[in-house]
C-alpha cells in the first residue's frame, strides 16, 4: 500500500483519553460513555470494555487500513459498525441497504473514513457521516448515511432516499464530531480540500443542516491525509496533515474556529486531546510519542524513540487511558494522561490482539463528547448585534436584515404592523431579504422582530425596510 509507505514516513497521530479515577481523584462520567464500549478495527481485530478494561475480541466482520466507527446502545450493547464502505449489523451482517457507501470504495483507504452519530431527540436514527481518501483526490466529498434502527427487523438499515446524501466536495480524510454546548445538537467538523476553510456541520432534531459554518482559517491543506480531533468539553479543536499541525478555540455555541496556533513546522497523522483538556499527544514518524502542553505551548516527547513501533492513531477509551495503535497484534497505552512529564508513561504493546488480527493504523472514531469526565458549565449567550435598517434593493449595501451573534437553537420571526408574520428562520446563518415566506417582496415600512432564545432570554424590536 503506497499510503503505508506515506505513513511510515511522516507520522503523527494523537487522541485523548479521560481519566475515571486518576491519582484517586473521582471524575463524572458522561451519561453516553457506553456508546463507546465496543471497538471493531483493522484487519478482524476487536476490543471489549464491558468489564471495565479492554478485553481482545474476534467475532467483528471488519478488515481495514484505517478509518472506522462503531456505535453501542446507552447500555453499552452493539449496535452496528462501519468502514466508511459497509455498515455491519450487531449480527455481523452488512445491512440490506449498508453496502456501496462512499468512504473511499475504490482504492486504498481513509484515515477518518466513518463516524456514527445519534440524531439528538430521535432514538432510532443514527447519521453515519463518511469522507473519501486521497487516491480518489476527495472527489466522494463528505457525505452522511441514515441508519433507521426499527427496519430490516430491529437490526436496522440505512434508509434508501437518505444514501450517500453529499455535503461538499473535494474533502480531506479529518473527520470528528462534539456536542454543543447544552448538547442538543452535534458539530461535525471536517476540512475542504486546497484551501483553508474548514467545514463544520450542525445535527440536531431537526436534522442536518445543509449550510456550514466555514472558518477559513490556519494553513491550507494541500494534503489529502489528515487527522482531527475536538477536545472533550468541545473548546479546543487540533487538526494534523503531513506538512502542519494546528490547534484553534472553538466555539461550541456558534460552531466557529479562532486563535489558530501552530503547533510543529512538520505534520502527521493524528492529534488528540487528555480528558482535561490541558495536555495534547500526537505520534511522530511513527515511533515516538509526543505530549504537548497546551497552558505553556511547549511540545516534548514522553520516551525515547522505540525502533520500528509502528504507532500511529491513538484513541480515547472507556478505561480512562489513551490506546495507540501499534500496527501489529497488539496495542500500547498512554497512562495518566491529564499529568505532565515524568509522570506520564507509557506501556508499550501491552494489550494483545487475539486470532492472527492486528490494529493496522486506525482505532474507532466517536463523539468526543463521551469522553468528557469535566464538570457541566452553562452555555453562555452571544449578545445580539441586531441593524434597525436595511435596503434590500440589491446594490450590495445593507441588502439583508442580518442579525449577528445568533446561536443554533434560536429563531427568530418577522411580523409586520398589523401582526401577520411574513418570514422566519431558525439558522444562524439565514437572514431577512425582504420578502415574504411565499417569496413576496414587503412593501417599505416598519416590521417587528422577536427572537427567541435558549433560557427564554428573547429579544424583539424593530427593523425599518425601505428601498
Amino acid at each position: 500500500m503506497y499510503k503505508s509507505f506515506c505513513f511510515l514516513c511522516l507520522f503523527f497521530t494523537s487522541l485523548f483519553l479521560l481519566p475515571l479515577g486518576e491519582a484517586g481523584r473521582g471524575f463524572a462520567q458522561h451519561p453516553e460513555r457506553n456508546r463507546a464500549n465496543i471497538w471493531y478495527f483493522g484487519n478482524g481485530a476487536g476490543l471489549d470494555f464491558s468489564s471495565g478494561s479492554p478485553v481482545a475480541i474476534t467475532n467483528g466482520a471488519l478488515h481495514t487500513y484505517e478509518g472506522c466507527a462503531t456505535m453501542c446502545d446507552l447500555n453499552g450493547n452493539l449496535l452496528m459498525y462501519t468502514d466508511g464502505d459497509t455498515i455491519w449489523d450487531r449480527n455481523h451482517n452488512p445491512m440490506p441497504n449498508g453496502t456501496q457507501l462512499t468512504g473511499c470504495p475504490i482504492l486504498g483507504s481513509s484515515a477518518q473514513a466513518s463516524i456514527i452519530i445519534p440524531q439528538p431527540g430521535h432514538p432510532d436514527l443514527y447519521y453515519v457521516f463518511t469522507t473519501d481518501c486521497w487516491e480518489n483526490f476527495g472527489a466522494f466529498g463528505l457525505r452522511y448515511n441514515v441508519v433507521d434502527m426499527t427496519l430490516n427487523g430491529g437490526l436496522g438499515d440505512v434508509i434508501p432516499s437518505q444514501k450517500n446524501v453529499l455535503l461538499y466536495t473535494p474533502c480531506t480524510e479529518g473527520l470528528t464530531a462534539t456536542y454543543n454546548c447544552d448538547e442538543t445538537g452535534v458539530w461535525i467538523m471536517s476540512h475542504e480540500y486546497n484551501t483553508n476553510n474548514y467545514v463544520c456541520y450542525f445535527l440536531d432534531a431537526n436534522g442536518i443542516n445543509p449550510t456550514p459554518v466555514i472558518s477559513s482559517i490556519g494553513g491550507v491543506y494541500t494534503d489529502f491525509v489528515s487527522y482531527m480531533r475536538f477536545s472533550p468539553n468541545g473548546k479546543k479543536f487540533a487538526s494534523q496533515y503531513f506538512t502542519g499541525a494546528e490547534i484553534f478555540d472553538f466555539n461550541n455555541i456558534t460552531g466557529k474556529l479562532s486563535n489558530p496556533i501552530s503547533l510543529l513546522p512538520i505534520g502527521g497523522y493524528g492529534t488528540c486531546f487528555s480528558n482535561d483538556n490541558t495536555k495534547l499527544y500526537f505520534t511522530f514518524s511513527g515511533n515516538k510519542v509526543y505530549q504537548y502542553d497546551v497552558l505553556n505551548n511547549t511540545c516534548i516527547p514522553i520516551d525515547s524513540a522505540i525502533s520500528n513501533s509502528s504507532f500511529f492513531a491513538i484513541s480515547n477509551s472507556n478505561d480512562g487511558k489513551l490506546l495507540i495503535s501499534s500496527y501489529y497484534d497488539s496495542i500500547s497505552t498512554i497512562n495518566n494522561p491529564n499529568q505532565s512529564l515524568p509522570i506520564v508513561d507509557i506501556a508499550y504493546f501491552n494489550i494483545p490482539l487475539f486470532g492472527n488480527t492486528s490494529s493496522y493504523y486506525g482505532l474507532p472514531d466517536f463523539i468526543q463528547s463521551y469522553f468528557n469526565t469535566s464538570p457541566d458549565e452553562k452555555c453562555e449567550l452571544q449578545e445580539l448585534l441586531v441593524p434597525n435598517v436595511f435596503s434590500p434593493n440589491d446594490d450590495g449595501v445593507n441588502d439583508v436584515f442580518k442579525i449577528e451573534g445568533l446561536q443554533q437553537g434560536d429563531e427568530v420571526v418577522i411580523y409586520n404592523r398589523w401582526g401577520t408574520k411574513v418570514y422566519e428562520f431558525i439558522n444562524t446563518n439565514d437572514a431577512w431579504d425582504g420578502r415574504t415566506t411565499a417569496g413576496q417582496k414587503c412593501s417599505t415600512g416598519v416590521y417587528y422582530y422577536y427572537v427567541k432564545r435558549k433560557n427564554n432570554e428573547n429579544k424583539k424590536g424593530f427593523v425599518h425596510l425601505f428601498y
